[in-house]
């Protein structure tokens, strides 16, 4: 079973202990859009690499998309989609006014350098720059390659349209 299909029964799962209305379980099986892109990158030692990344905008029903950017050999749309669709959920439950949404790149990131680590970071945060921003999209950042990441999405986009720091005040009823 796939990624995604897994997330679809977690759904089903949770709709028959919830009073979801059928409406919005059917509007939760699908993302509202996907980006995928390919990009060029100029590595170290001159050559051109051409990478894959995703960008799955899943529900906007609560507030912006938000959600991280995975850096991994295996990363592929499906899985993107599982993600970002748990972080809609996730916001939601915790009643953070923010949607769904998650980002990848198919690569290892451990075989690129620090110098083509922002390279790829700053190619892809281009081709995302008009799909993104803080009444719009909200990218995370990838948690491993935050010191890198941060500054050159922010760079890239031609705005300050990432990583903005919000203090929520999340009540948990019981």
């Amino acid at each position: 079973m796939s990624v995604f299909a897994n997330a679809l029964k977690q759904l089903k799962q949770a709709a028959s202990y919830a009073k979801i209305p059928s409406a919005i379980i059917e509007q939760l099986k699908k993302p509202e859009r996907i980006l995928q892109f390919s990009f060029p990158v100029t590595m170290d030692n001159s050559e051109v690499r051409v990478f894959e990344g995703y960008r799955v905008q899943y529900s906007s029903a609560r507030g912006p998309y938000k959600g991280g950017l995975r850096y991994h050999p295996q990363t592929n749309l499906d899985e993107v989609k599982a993600l970002a669709f748990w972080m809609a959920v996730k916001c939601a439950v915790v009643g953070i006014p923010l949607g769904g949404g998650k980002g990848g790149i198919t690569v290892d990131p451990k075989k690129l350098s620090e110098a083509e680590l922002e390279r790829l970071t700053r190619a892809f945060t281009r081709k995302l720059a008009p799909f993104i921003g803080p009444e719009q999209d909200v990218p995370g950042q990838a948690i491993k390659f935050w010191r890198l990441a941060r500054p050159h999405t922010r760079n890239s986009a031609g705005r300050h349209v990432c990583f903005r720091r919000v203090n929520w005040q999340v009540k948990i009823k019981n």
